[in-house]
């Protein structure tokens, strides 16, 4: 077989929760992405005992990947995404190419069948869980005109991912760029536009996209008030960065009852969106600075999160929690590498990918670009820093309230409570 040095590039387009809604537009019509539509609200995620354990796979792989590429500054990825995306390169690879992957992924070898079958149970539930929240998760491959993909690895990613193919010619640039472009602002509803500023027309082979948009409303409190009046809102007020070092952001507040849970060097509450099926996790380091949380995250990994999210007990508090929105743009590559995977990078063996005698030689970059808004409505991708302090309130009762103020850099993750799969994650550092 003859193989070329040729590039295999992995864009992924992951999103946090829209204020708008995500609609399908007919640019590129015959690049469509056809999802699973739900004919009903399902009460919980079901999975059988092995596609549990790749939950828990799945979140030590979340941690692991935040640890690798938190620098210090704010941060948002969508672990889910990535997962999706290395899932779908695994059934065009052999050998050690597969095997590293697969392992980063806490999968295991050769488990390549019951990893799309897990993907799929994912890709057809998590976006019944929840009637009042939208979430999009969309793939798809962007071929170059030369190269066809191999008949067993297109049905593979159809049949699992919902991932079609769209063959355009890398030599004319900006055809493929326009159609790539087109493809992530049709299902971020025009929140990531543009992906990409130019395409690898001498030497890419394919692009495997992933998105993610994801609309949901905070939780109403008794009465059908909201969880966060903008009325309540305190505006330009300090946030810590230790060392006497301060940044200023607005503070929504409320006070109601939140799972909480007080570890060692650290607290966490769950914030919960809609019907109570999704929710931001906060967890708060205890010290009031950037080395308690890059600590703290480089922690995560080890932890039982099942355990830790299942010992939550719901506390009356009062929570103050950052207004922000931010934008970033990654290369993956690295972080995946210090993770274990290699061979993908290099002398690549995705030989079951294309047909013909073609092989690609290796991934170029893997790119995750985000999005993220948190406003008093609901979030896109949250991130919060509590403080906790005792207060007493003036209802006349005989109790105090924790007060729960995110003022100092923090952890953030977004998961569906029934599954317990994350679908953000992040730190929010003040700026």
């Amino acid at each position: 077989m003859k193989t070329g040095r040729k590039l295999l590039l992995l864009a992924l387009v992951p999103l946090g929760l829209l204020l708008e809604s995500c609609q399908k537009q007919k640019a590129f019509a015959s690049f469509e992405t056809n999802l699973p539509q739900p004919s009903a609200v399902v009460t919980k995620v079901t999975l059988n005992e092995e596609q549990q354990g790749y939950v828990q796979s799945g979140n030590h792989f979340s941690f692991t990947l935040l640890d690798a590429m938190f620098k210090g500054e704010s941060l948002l990825i969508s672990p889910l995404s990535v997962q999706f995306a290395l899932s779908m390169a695994v059934n065009g690879a052999r050998g050690e190419t597969a095997d590293e992957i697969t392992n980063a992924l806490g999968y295991g070898k050769g488990a390549t069948a019951a990893i799309n079958t897990y993907s799929k149970s994912l890709m057809d539930q998590l976006p019944a869980v929840d009637g009042k929240v939208m979430l999009r998760l969309a793939n798809a491959i962007i071929v170059n005109s030369p190269y066809q993909l191999d008949g067993a690895f297109q049905s593979a990613v159809r049949d699992n991912y919902y991932a079609p193919a769209e063959v355009v010619p890398f030599t004319e640039p900006d055809v493929a760029l326009d159609a790539l472009n087109a493809w992530a602002s049709r299902n971020t509803d025009g929140m990531i536009n543009p992906l990409l500023d130019h395409i690898h027309s001498n030497d890419g082979i394919a692009y495997l996209l992933g998105a993610v948009c994801f609309k949901a409303p905070w939780q109403e409190q008794s009465g059908h008030h909201p969880m966060f009046d903008p009325k309540n809102t305190v505006e330009n007020a300090d946030f810590l960065l230790g060392g006497g070092e301060v940044a200023k952001v607005d503070y929504m507040k409320t006070q109601t009852a939140f799972p909480y849970v007080d570890a060692a060097d650290f607290s966490m509450v769950s914030i919960p969106y809609a019907n109570g099926h999704y929710c931001m996790y906060v967890l708060l380091p205890k010290e009031e600075s950037q080395e308690a949380v890059r600590k703290l995250v480089s922690e995560l990994d080890r932890k039982d999160w099942k355990a830790m999210t299942a010992s939550m007990k719901e506390v009356d508090m009062w929570l103050s929690l950052p207004k922000f929105s931010t934008e970033s743009s990654y290369n993956l590559k690295e972080p995946l590498r210090a993770l274990g995977i290699n061979a993908a990078f290099g002398k690549a063996d995705f030989s079951t990918m294309l047909s013909g005698d073609k092989t690609p030689d290796g991934i170029a970059e893997i790119i995750q670009k985000n999005r993220i808004n948190i406003t008093e409505w609901g979030t896109e991708a949250a991130s919060v820093s509590s403080t906790l302090i005792n207060e007493a309130t003036s209802d006349g009762k005989d109790h105090h309230p924790l007060i729960f103020n995110a003022n100092h850099p923090f952890v953030y993750v977004i998961a569906e409570k029934s599954s317990d799969v994350i679908i953000f994650e992040g730190v929010f550092s003040g700026e």
